[in-house]
């Protein structure tokens, strides 16, 4: 998604952005025909036949930079870019492969992280956190190499989005009060379930309060929505929260909201907190380090405990109780502009150019 909105949004002349894929996907019709040049597809047949061919295309397309995501990415990169005057960059998403200490690395992973970080020319980092968590675990790596470059949303992307009809799908009064989070039951990350036990003590007081949950419903660990769903289902909340599944209409869909929540245990960034402030929605969020972080240390969010169903209660009855006062109508102006300046699309392509520019000198 954040190569797409790269490709999209692009507009200086001394970068030309190309997406190299092996295979279809659906964000590939995404991006915009005027920019459909910027596809090249790389056809993987195996390992050796992948590098030849990634060779050919940055020979043929005199490339100066790689810019990988994947871990396995570098490798390829680095022996099909082998005596070019090519740099490689990485960017780190999540804390999978940083902890090359942790015992459950098999050895073939610890002598791949320790050579990745050695072909790359920088390592790019989504937060501050996640950044300093490298490099608690990666003392060894010269620090000269480790850069933060927050994600982009295209704004244009986002307020463009269509209606969403949600309300109506589910039989949602227009004078109800609306909560909602985005994020799938996908990762042990996410704490979906503290939402539901603060919801319980909400609807005892507000039984018009509806919340949407919006992502993948079923992933990697199932029992993740199944605790949420049987919990919701054992003290009769399914009338008032929604399981609703993946949507491509997020842009809608936040519009409809009267208060944004995420609750998470751990995360790299918060991009769905970054698309609700942009938005123009109120928002409550888990007090961990990613998300002071995108809410100038609570200044534009309100922070709960983690895990605190009680203290997101109280911070959900606070917020609803001022929804309409001008402190809060300020908050979210406030917050928009932060978003805006910091979190934009276009400020992370000039952020981006600027780094290429370091790297290749």
């Amino acid at each position: 998604m954040l190569i797409k909105n790269i490709i999209n949004a692009n507009d200086d002349l001394n970068f030309s952005h190309s997406l190299v894929y092996s295979f279809n996907g659906p964000l590939l019709v995404l991006i915009d025909d005027s920019k459909k040049s910027n596809l090249i597809h790389c056809r993987y047949g195996n390992p050796i036949f992948f590098v030849f061919n990634l060779r050919r295309i940055i020979r043929m397309n005199k490339t100066d930079i790689i810019h990988a995501h994947q871990p396995l990415d570098v490798v390829y990169a680095y022996f099909a870019s082998a005596g070019l005057k090519v740099k490689i960059i990485r960017t780190y998403h999540g804390y999978e492969g940083i902890n090359r200490r942790n015992p459950g690395f098999s050895l073939k992973n610890r002598v791949l992280y320790f050579l990745i970080n050695r072909f790359v020319c920088l390592n790019l980092f989504v937060s501050n956190d996640l950044m300093s968590y490298f490099r608690y675990l990666n003392t060894g790596q010269p620090h000269t190499s480790q850069r933060v470059l927050y994600n982009g949303v295209d704004l244009n992307n986002l307020a463009g989005n269509k209606n969403s009809n949600i309300l109506g799908e589910r039989s949602i009064s227009t004078d109800s009060i609306v909560l909602g989070m985005v994020g799938g039951f996908n990762t042990r990350g996410r704490d979906h379930i503290t939402i539901c036990k603060a919801l319980k003590i909400v609807l005892k007081i507000n039984p018009d309060v509806h919340f949407l949950f919006i992502g993948k419903t079923m992933g990697k660990f199932p029992e993740l929505y199944n605790n949420c769903l049987d919990y919701c289902k054992q003290n009769g909340m399914l009338r008032n929260v929604h399981f609703i599944g993946e949507r491509n209409d997020i842009g809608g869909i936040l519009k409809e909201l009267d208060l944004y929540v995420h609750s998470s245990n751990n995360e790299t960034f918060g991009i769905a907190l970054v698309e609700a402030m942009l938005s123009g929605v109120p928002g409550i969020a888990s007090d961990i380090p990613p998300f002071r972080e995108v809410s100038d240390n609570g200044k534009y969010l309100t922070l709960f405990e983690k895990g605190n169903a009680e203290d997101l209660y109280d911070k959900i009855r606070m917020e609803l109780k001022n929804l309409r006062s001008i402190e809060t109508k300020e908050r979210i102006s406030n917050a928009k502009l932060f978003a805006e300046k910091n979190f934009s699309i276009q400020v992370h392509i000039k952020n981006l150019h600027n780094l290429y520019f370091e790297c290749l000198k």
